[in-house]
């Protein structure tokens, strides 16, 4: 308790409360409305939402932005297959998770686990979260093979690692 209480202070005397860098510029702007993102990804013919969790001022954030997912194919295979949204875990604005219920993107980040950033977690087309992967890729193919692991459904008969070995 006393760690949540230090951690809401220095986001209050930081000014975190509800400011944030802005998100890569192919991630859609969320509406703070989870089921909304989602009802987007079904029209759209997506496998899921791909939730991209960071923090302000995040050194590593930063720099997988500025290199892994600035790559084009990475962005052009994501794009095609989720519909893509960046989350802040030190913004306590309000948000509507997946099954509607209000939070905030700090809650919602709790509520999943993210205890480091960045945090990507790809959520399949009714909103459950399918894959969790924490910090930076190796590389571009790393990254886009994480993709068709969840694209393809590959979870629900190996771990990324196993399905990473065969996919070479």
């Amino acid at each position: 308790m006393y760690k949540w209480i230090i951690a809401i202070g220095i986001l209050l005397l930081t000014g975190s409360l509800h400011g944030e860098a802005p998100p890569c510029s192919w991630f859609e702007k969320t509406t703070g409305n989870l089921q909304g993102e989602l009802a987007k990804a079904k029209q759209s013919g997506k496998k899921g939402v791909l939730v991209m969790f960071e923090l302000n001022g995040c050194g590593e954030c930063q720099k997988v932005k500025e290199t892994l997912l600035k790559e084009p194919s990475v962005q052009r295979y994501y794009q095609a297959h989720f519909h893509n949204i960046s989350l802040f875990v030190d913004n306590l604005g309000p948000l509507t998770d997946f099954t509607g219920k209000p939070t905030t993107q700090w809650e919602f980040a709790n509520a999943n686990r993210v205890i480091a950033a960045p945090t990507f977690i790809f959520y399949d087309i009714d909103g459950y979260p399918v894959t969790r992967f924490t910090g930076a890729a190796r590389d571009t193919d790393e990254f886009i093979t994480l993709g068709r692991y969840v694209a393809e459904a590959a979870y629900e008969t190996m771990p990324f690692g196993a399905y990473r070995q065969t996919a070479r």
